[in-house]
């Protein structure tokens, strides 16, 4: 579920990445998936989460290339990510790896089309034998684990700010090197957790989208307007407070007795998620549609929410801000944007 890894992102948030990776296998409501490999059977579940996975990251993919004018923080990036069979379990690794083709090597998943790892010709599935010339692990760990493919992002992550990035690979019996050279692009990695309720949050680093809220957003510049507000937080680098529960940050953020730091950065990452969709190239139209009805499918009736009814009314403002400047030939920018 990630795009990419942002140059010197700490070991503290790989291993976040890490654990949310070992969720997204190996629990979180992710039973039914094993079952169904442990017989042999084909997985409902498990291409519909990889599908989900590819839209996830082409949205991703357009939002950070198309606004990377307004990020401070920058990373190539080459719009493809690795799986290894070491993430999942030793009990189902037999069955994943004969309906997946997932080995010990790190494979290629959800290449973004038109991206540099598309263009140079990497495709889902393709095996990766060695990374900047160094030859990628065949062992695999008693546990699951997703050491083995961070090392391998890492190398990846490595190639790009170091270009080129040569990957040799095997693709059935035909072994080839391909390489790549990144573009610009906004630093965070973009990935779904599952197994939570319908939410999306940010840390400085990632985004998260779970599940369900994919599941909800009816289309992809839906989609996009999720994912475009926690990409604004990012951006605007606003304060994270994970030790308190009711400072933390998110689609639903609760903005308790205090929070009026939180309410203004809520309210900011909605106005700027307006222009990077406007500039992703994704339907302005969608946008003030999309949040009234998660407003009515989603915020309890009690609890220090924010008020649906003013996010949405400034989103809105924020749209007709938008259609102004593009009507006026400008350049999409909000102004007042925090450096």
């Amino acid at each position: 579920m990630s795009l990419s890894m942002a140059p010197g992102i700490s070991s503290g948030i790989l291993a976040q990445s890490a654990c949310r990776r070992l969720r997204l296998y190996l629990a979180c409501g992710m039973f039914r998936i094993f079952l169904a490999l442990a017989i042999a059977a084909p997985s409902p579940e498990l291409v519909t989460l990889r599908n989900a996975d590819a839209r996830v990251a082409a949205i991703a993919w357009r939002l950070q290339t198309a606004n990377v004018a307004l990020c401070t923080e920058t990373a190539p990036l080459a719009g493809f990510r690795v799986e290894t069979l070491a993430q999942y379990q030793p009990s189902v690794r037999a069955v994943v790896a004969a309906q997946t083709g997932l080995g010990a090597r790190p494979q290629v998943q959800d290449v973004v089309k038109g991206a540099p790892a598309d263009l140079a010709g990497l495709r889902a599935g393709d095996v990766l034998t060695a990374i900047n010339g160094v030859a990628t692990s065949r062992n695999l760990p008693e546990q699951a684990s997703y050491g083995a493919t961070a090392t391998a992002q890492a190398m990846i992550d490595t190639g790009l700010s170091e270009p080129p990035l040569v990957l040799r690979l095997s693709r059935g019996r035909a072994v080839r090197t391909v390489r790549i050279k990144g573009v610009p692009g906004c630093a965070s990695q973009v990935e779904i957790v599952t197994g939570e309720s319908m939410n999306a949050r940010a840390d400085g680093h990632y985004v998260q989208v779970s599940g369900s809220l994919v599941d909800f957003a009816a289309n992809d510049d839906e989609l996009a307007t999720v994912v475009a507000h926690e990409l604004a937080h990012n951006i605007l680098h606003h304060p994270v407070h994970p030790e308190n529960e009711k400072a933390s940050r998110g689609i639903f953020a609760r903005f308790g007795e205090g929070s009026a730091d939180l309410r203004r950065t809520e309210f900011e990452a909605d106005r700027l998620a307006v222009w990077l969709i406007a500039r992703a190239g994704y339907d302005l139209d969608a946008v003030v549609p999309f949040w009234m009805r998660l407003g009515q499918k989603s915020i309890p009736e009690t609890g220090p929410y924010p008020d649906w009814n003013e996010r949405t009314d400034r989103v809105a403002a924020a749209v007709a801000e938008v259609k102004s400047q593009r009507a006026a030939g400008g350049e999409l920018k909000p102004v007042g944007l925090a450096e």
